[in-house]
């Protein structure tokens, strides 16, 4: 099967290959890879800014394809990326996504290749009438964005950092479901994103000139670069949810302004599978822009092009 590894981390050490076809057993699924999408986390994780397992390794979090053998060959099928044991008290709780902290592609191999082996219980099935654009973007983007937005109430102002992201896409469809008033927050001023749902396209400089104290609910996965024009938007009795540290992780916080003004801080990871199931019913009513697509063989220019702050869009791996 041919796949895109790594031996030493780097980006300048991946290669396509044909490496031997994994077996599946009673626990794992063996999915034909179709479509990927290329995400941060993969960058991280090719970059050995995670830990990994195995190496060798094929990188791939978030993926959609069909079943390649058995009763259900043929299906098609998208992958809750969350590696859990099922029996814990987090996993029994609801709270899957936090029991090993582990993901399908990072701690397992994953999905840039012809050929992926899944556990039984990762494997969600879909409708067919889901283009692979969207099928594509689940696991991740859509299951991420839709987990961070069940802490917003409906109406509420909202402000989202990095709209024109992966993530940002799907959070200014899930925050008008809510009908909730979006300021999508870009310094590129893409009028796209009205068609996605943003009533306000404003850069950051002129979001912390106009909203100052006036978001109910502020979302900023980009890090630590844009917190302190983020951070200050949030409302008295507001609250400011992050997820991601693309530009960094260390920021500094008042926490005077924070206890005295009542700022609620959510941290959030991924979704449960119960939140799976409701982004898969949700997905003929999404959309999604792609900015590039790519084939597995040029998997380096793909991470090129995620790294590039022109980038609208998600990067597409057609596998």
């Amino acid at each position: 099967m041919k796949s895109a590894y790594f031996e030493k981390f780097g980006i300048a050490n991946l290669e396509v290959k044909d490496l031997e076809e994994p077996k599946p057993d009673k626990d794992h699924i063996l999915i034909r890879v179709e479509y990927a999408t290329v995400n941060p986390i993969d960058y991280f994780t090719v970059e050995g800014r995670r830990k990994i397992h195995p190496l060798p390794h094929i990188p791939g979090v978030e993926i959609f394809g069909s079943v390649a053998e058995g009763e259900d060959k043929g299906k098609k099928v998208v992958v809750y990326p969350r590696l859990f044991c099922g029996s814990c008290y987090l996993c029994v709780s609801g709270k899957e996504m936090l029991c090993s902290g582990e993901l399908f592609g990072v701690s397992s191999n994953g999905g840039f290749s012809e050929l992926a082996l899944v556990p039984k219980k990762n494997v969600f099935f879909i409708e067919e009438s889901i283009s692979e654009e969207v099928a594509s973007s689940l696991g991740v983007g859509a299951l991420t964005a839709y987990h961070a937005m069940k802490l917003v109430e409906h109406g509420e102002n909202v402000a989202i950092f990095g709209a024109t992201g992966h993530t940002g896409m799907f959070l200014i469809q899930f925050a008008k479901m809510r009908n909730c008033h979006v300021f999508a927050i870009t310094r590129k001023k893409s009028r796209w994103l009205k068609d996605f749902g943003a009533d306000e396209i404003l850069s950051p400089e002129e979001a912390y000139e106009k909203l100052k104290g006036k978001c109910t609910a502020v979302i900023d996965p980009l890090g630590s670069q844009t917190f302190s024009l983020s951070f200050p938007l949030v409302s008295k009795g507001g609250k400011f949810i992050t997820f991601g540290i693309l530009t960094g992780d260390k920021v500094e916080l008042s926490l005077f302004t924070t206890y005295s003004n009542e700022i609620s801080i959510f941290g959030v990871t991924g979704g449960t599978r119960k939140e799976m199931f409701e982004v898969i019913k949700l997905a003929p009513r999404l959309k999604v822009r792609v900015w590039k697509e790519f084939k597995l063989e040029k998997i380096k220019e793909a991470f090129s092009e995620l790294m590039k702050p022109e980038r609208e869009g998600k990067i597409l791996l057609k596998v």
